[in-house]
This record gives C-alpha cells, sequence and structure tokens, in this order.
C-alpha cells in the first residue's frame, strides 16, 4: 500500500484538540494542585508535540509516552478526583491511541516514514 497521510494528520490533529482538552479541563473544575498542574502541562506538552509531528511524524512518540504517564497519573498522584481520573483515563487512552496512527509504507505494514 502506498502511505496515507490522510490517517496520520487526521491523527495528530486529534492529539491537538486533545492536547487543548487536557489544559482548558484544568479550569473547567476543582482540582488539587498535583492535578491541575499535571492536567495543565500534559495539556501543553501534548498539543506541542502534535504540532510538531505534523512536519516530523517520528515525535508523535512523544505523546505516546506522555499518555503512558497521563494514565499511570490518575493512579500515582494522590487525592485524585474521580471526574479528574477518569478524564486523564479517557484522554490517555485516545491520545495513546492517535500517536501509534502512522503512515502505510509498501508492503503493507505500518511504519514512519524517515524522510519526514
Amino acid at each position: 500500500m502506498i502511505e496515507s497521510n490522510t490517517h496520520s494528520q487526521r491523527g495528530r490533529t486529534a492529539n491537538l484538540a486533545i492536547g487543548a482538552w487536557l489544559f482548558m479541563s484544568a479550569f473547567l473544575w476543582h482540582h488539587n494542585m498535583a492535578e491541575f498542574r499535571n492536567a495543565l502541562l500534559t495539556g501543553v506538552i501534548c498539543f506541542i508535540v502534535a504540532l510538531m509531528s505534523l512536519n516530523r511524524p517520528v515525535m508523535r512518540f512523544a505523546n505516546t509516552v506522555l499518555a503512558l504517564w497521563l494514565f499511570l497519573s490518575a493512579v500515582v498522584i494522590p487525592g485524585t478526583s474521580r471526574i479528574t481520573a477518569v478524564n486523564h483515563a479517557l484522554a490517555a487512552i485516545l491520545m495513546l491511541t492517535f500517536s501509534l496512527v502512522g503512515g502505510w509504507t509498501r508492503g503493507g505494514g505500518a511504519g514512519v516514514n524517515p524522510a519526514r
């Protein structure tokens, strides 16, 4: 198959939206200070990485690692509220999924185009 940039771009765009959501969610309901900083910083980093990965697709794997942190943080940060834990877990699952969406290389395997 020939590489599909459409699916890759949609994944990056989705992670832009997830980063913006995480940032905004820090202000939408009460968070303790650790939850607030985590949502704020994770959102900003996700957004920046997704923006960078529009031109450098390999950067999307930074959001893979970030998604793992976000998921774990729902359990690790003491006093995390139920709504924040659910929000972070769902955002992490989506971020992880979209960060792993790559193009298709000739031969049918998923891959990264090193020329980008």
